[in-house]
């Protein structure tokens, strides 16, 4: 290569300075430019000043901004002057690994200066294989040390500079702390972070972690590396900090060591309890619960709503034992939940209450306990019961008492639920009862468990046929009553119930009808018939009138008036006046028991008494018809039935001549002197009881006896 020549102009100045550029051997890569100097009075002899910045660094992938030199040349003492040398230095940039030419004088004492370092530390300027220094800033600038460039008449005089940057590795650590980190704190998390060089971007991305978690974000960056570093995803945390050492920061410049960023993420818990006020009417009656309430916490993660796992679901028993108040818990204390989380109640069980009232949901505090109010009402009603009497029979069997029996259901909290009640209505109460303190929405039913002996019973509400399944208790309405400061509120029944029952009566005849042969003589009477009646499965009481008395005098019939339809009545005839036979019609398979049921049109029974006559046949015969004085002779009595009835309960009566001597008797008669008597408790139609008498006649003469048969 053949090194252009330069003129000098008289003075030792140069009159100006140009560039040329012109391509090296490949071995140089890069020419960016040549000076040179022409004088149209002189050539002077040049040389070429390479000058080649070289970056030596454990970085890598990373593109250096360009480095600024200053050359410093004086010839003969005097700064050179013109083109792009001004007061002796000509500066100019140059990128890692170009190359520079200079045509410079022969001579000429150089220093080569980096001025512009791009935070490189060390830098090392090396000319021909020897160290240089620089001179200090200005036109008559002083050599602070070392020994100048001095241009050799050479093809190049080679000038490299060596720029040295450290290197770090960013790594960041997650920290989670708060009471909630364990349960909240599990990541993962995402860490942006972004690195600028030499004021380029030099390299960007995001970390994920999770809690403990230490992760480098790259290879070796170049010392002077600024990166920001910012959390993108904090997974819920309560707050965070990004801290170097002990010390906030919101970006790190990277030296000659690894640097360690903590991103600490604080998870903060709160605490909530449920307060459960019960009001109302029917607070005592049906407020006791128990309730459960149903929590429900929502917290942000990432821009996300998440929903917060509560133990039990969330779910919250509310009763007397812990006085309607709790806190969510896990059962070993308050249930921590992340501070900022927007939580909610609902009541899914309240209790069968009538109406229910959730306050405004809370956020969560930390360290603070929040409360999330419920109110149940329990709202009741109440039910008027009116007795309405009527029928024939009222004033007779209508005057109760009566019970009414109310049975009432509702839903608590899906189940069934019931109680029954009674009421007694009366003269007392004027036949009405209301039935008070029942829970709104109850439906229930109405059943008259004791009518009091009417004949039927209709039950309606509000002017209809009550319905089978109930009828729903509402509200009460208020009316005002009074005047002028004396004006009250009187409390109506929401529900009314009418009970009406119906008394009907109707008259019992009975009718003796007399019958056989010997009626005409044995049958006049009088007849006592008893009356006994049933109604409603209760003796109903006829007072003397359960006694009546057929006779000629009333035709042989009686009535008892006003009894009531339906009673179940008996009649018996306890006294047939000596009829053989009674049958009383009609009756249940027993003859002798009239039995009927007393029906709208009245009832009649009929006793009917047969008589018929009887006739005894009495014998006598004798074993002896003449003995001496003294002896002794038996006598037989024979009695038979020849009639047509049977004779029962009857006595035979013997008395003994007199003079006799009874020796003895069959049949063991009862001796009473000279009376004999025997008990004949049965003898049938065609059969026959003998008597035989044994006696002595101390004395001549007629003996005669007397023998008569009686009934009792």
């Amino acid at each position: 290569m053949k090194t252009p020549q330069h003129t000098v102009p008289p003075s030792g100045r140069w009159a100006r300075l140009r560039r040329s550029g012109f391509v090296l051997s490949a071995a140089l890569a890069l020419v960016l430019g040549m000076v040179s100097v022409q004088n149209a009075a002189a050539d002077v002899p040049t040389s070429v000043l390479l000058v080649s910045p070289k970056v030596t660094s454990d970085a890598v992938n990373v593109t250096y901004a360009p480095f600024e030199v200053t050359v410093t040349c004086r010839l003969g003492g005097v700064g050179l002057e013109g083109g792009d040398f001004v007061n002796g230095r000509f500066v100019f940039p140059v990128s890692r690994d170009q190359l520079v030419q200079i045509v410079v004088p022969v001579g000429a004492q150089c220093y080569v200066d980096e001025t512009k370092q791009g935070g490189a530390n060390p830098v090392s300027i090396v000319y021909n294989g020897k160290g240089s220094s620089k001179f200090t800033d200005g036109p008559e600038a002083i050599l602070e040390d070392g020994d100048p460039i001095t241009i050799l008449d050479a093809d190049s005089n080679v000038a490299v500079i060596t720029n040295n940057f450290d290197a770090g590795v960013l790594s960041v650590k997650k920290s989670v702390a708060g009471d909630g980190a364990s349960a909240y704190g599990s990541g993962p998390f995402a860490v942006q972070v972004s690195c600028y060089f030499q004021d380029s971007l030099l390299t960007e991305g995001e970390i994920s972690l999770v809690g403990g978690e230490v992760k480098p974000f790259s290879g070796k960056l170049p010392a002077g590396t600024v990166c920001s570093v910012s959390e993108t995803a904090n997974g819920g945390a309560t707050s965070t900090t990004v801290q170097l050492g002990n010390e906030n920061i919101e970006s790190v410049t990277i030296g000659a060591s690894d640097v360690l960023v903590d991103i600490t993420n604080y998870f903060n818990v709160g605490y909530v309890a449920i307060t459960k006020e019960v009001t109302g009417e029917g607070a005592t009656t049906y407020g006791a619960g128990p309730f459960t309430a149903q929590v429900t916490c929502t917290y942000d993660v990432d821009d996300e709503a998440t929903v917060v796992a509560l133990p039990n679901s969330g779910e919250v028993i509310l009763n007397a034992a812990n006085n309607y108040s709790a806190m969510v818990s896990d059962g070993d204390g308050p249930f921590g939940i992340p501070a900022g989380s927007d939580c909610t109640v609902t009541e899914p069980k309240s209790g069968g209450a009538t109406q229910i009232m959730t306050g405004d949901s809370v956020s969560v505090v930390g360290n603070e306990t929040v409360d999330l109010n419920l109110k149940n009402v329990f709202d009741v009603g109440s039910m008027e019961i009116i007795k309405e009497r009527k029928g024939d029979g009222v004033d007779i069997f209508g005057a109760g008492p009566f019970t009414v029996t109310v049975n009432c259901t509702y839903l608590v909290d899906g189940v069934l639920t019931g109680f029954t009640r009674e009421a007694v209505l009366n003269n007392g109460n004027g036949y009405e009862a209301t039935i008070d303190d029942v829970i709104l929405g109850a439906r229930c039913v109405v059943e008259e468990s004791d009518d009091g002996g009417a004949t039927s019973s209709e039950i309606y509400s509000d002017g209809e046929v009550f319905p089978v399944e109930g009828v729903e208790i509402v509200p009460d309405t208020f009316i005002e009553k009074g005047s002028g400061d004396l004006i009250s509120l009187v409390r109506v029944p929401g529900t009314s119930v009418t009970v009406v029952n119906t008394f009907d009566a109707a008259d019992l005849v009975i009718v003796k009808k007399r019958d056989g042969d010997g009626a005409p003589q044995f049958g006049a009477g009088p007849f006592t018939v008893g009356v006994s009646c049933l109604y409603n499965g209760n003796t109903y009481s006829l007072g003397a009138a359960g006694s009546q008395v057929l006779s000629q005098g009333n035709g042989y019939v009686a009535t008892i008036t006003g009894l009531p339809v339906g009673a179940a009545c008996t009649v018996v005839e306890p006294d047939n006046g000596g009829a053989v036979s009674t049958v009383i019609t009609p009756n249940n398979k027993d003859a002798t028991r009239g039995a009927v049921v007393i029906s709208s049109a009245g009832s009649t029974v009929q006793v009917v008494n047969t008589f018929k006559i009887g006739r005894l046949q009495i014998s006598k015969v004798v074993d002896k018809n003449q003995v001496a004085p003294g002896g002794a002779a038996a006598y037989t009595v024979t009695v038979t039935n020849i009639g047509a009835v049977d004779f029962v309960d009857g006595q035979a009566d013997d008395t003994l001549p007199t003079g006799a001597v009874l020796v003895s008797a069959t049949g063991s008669p009862v001796v009473t002197g000279m009376k004999l008597n025997w008990t004949i408790a049965s003898l049938p139609i065609g059969k026959s009881v003998s008597f035989t008498v044994l006696a002595t006649f101390p004395n001549s003469g007629s003996y005669t006896n007397s023998f008569g048969v009686e009934a009792k």
